[in-house]
């Protein structure tokens, strides 16, 4: 059985209360402006932040140009980022994180994410690790505000990068617009590496998977009809697949586990396509999917 998915799963959280934006800050970074290897345009943060000071991870832990600065704020117990936005818009805020040890402490913070006032997550970084924090919500002022706050001393909040995408008002709509949607998991399985933009318009980061699972080799140059599908999964996450293993029916594909209390709302979205060429007249490919091994789905995919 062949299968593809990609799953989105975000926790809701109650938010207290368009010009298209695309933004990319590299913190830390003293350059003007540059574009990177996905031919993404950065902007170094000294015209948005006054606070802090500019530092470099050590060059052991280096994992990309981007993630090689970072501010650190050792006044103010908070200190903020301010991205034009307009007032109504649906907005994806990512912000990154890598100590890599740039004060030679080998001692990585732990501080907390707030955007536009609200407590966002607690940001629990590592020395050789990069951390991100996405979130996407509809805006309720003309500015998106991202801050990090000091919550221990000596603890030192910093940060590397923050990305403010748009999206349309139509994506990611089926929960109130009042409810920021918070990333724990965005998963494109068969794919062998990261996917994002050009591939995909919004930016979003489509992380790889195969895990036990067996993999399609689909040719490059298949394409697929396009999709109307809610959320409008990119085609480069849908051209690849993963398949159940000769001894077994069943795939194991995804688990996810929540730091925050039980009860609260979880969007999940599902995205399959079929990648291998079907004779319509003798095969037919139809399954049903589990969580937590009750059915999902009211019909099987394939029979609807």
């Amino acid at each position: 059985m062949a299968i593809h998915t990609i799953f989105l799963l975000f926790s809701l959280c109650i938010l207290s209360t368009s010009a298209y934006v695309f933004k990319s800050i590299d913190c830390g970074s003293s350059k003007t402006t540059y574009k990177d290897e996905n031919q993404i345009v950065w902007t170094g943060d000294e015209a948005d932040m006054q606070n802090g000071e500019s530092k470099v991870v050590e060059a052991s832990n280096s994992v990309s140009p981007v993630m090689d600065t970072l501010r650190v704020f050792t006044a103010h117990k908070k200190n903020c980022y301010s991205i034009e936005a307009s007032k109504g818009e649906r907005v994806i805020v990512r912000a990154s994180f890598l100590y890599g040890n740039y004060d030679g402490l080998s001692s990585p913070p732990s501080f907390d994410l707030h955007f536009d006032g609200n407590f966002w997550t607690t940001v629990d970084t590592s020395v050789t690790e990069y951390v991100y924090h996405e979130v996407t919500y509809v805006t309720r002022l003309d500015y998106v505000s991202v801050c990090v706050a000091q919550t221990a001393p000596r603890q030192f909040p910093f940060i590397s990068a923050i990305e403010v995408r748009s999206v349309g008002l139509t994506m990611y709509s089926n929960g109130d617009q009042y409810y920021p949607l918070h990333l724990i998991k965005r998963v494109a399985y068969g794919a062998s590496e990261t996917i994002r933009y050009k591939d995909d318009p919004y930016d979003r980061l489509w992380i790889p998977a195969v895990g036990k699972n067996g993999l399609i080799n689909v040719p490059s140059d298949t394409s697929l009809a396009p999709t109307t599908a809610l959320d409008q999964p990119p085609p480069a996450v849908l051209q690849n697949a993963v398949t159940a293993v000769t001894h077994t029916t069943t795939i194991p594909l995804f688990v996810a586990s929540f730091p925050r209390p039980v009860g609260f709302l979880v969007y999940l979205n599902m995205y399959f396509s079929e990648v291998a060429e079907l004779d319509a007249t003798t095969q037919k490919r139809s399954f049903q999917v589990l969580m937590d091994n009750n059915p999902l789905l009211n019909q099987p995919v394939g029979d609807r």
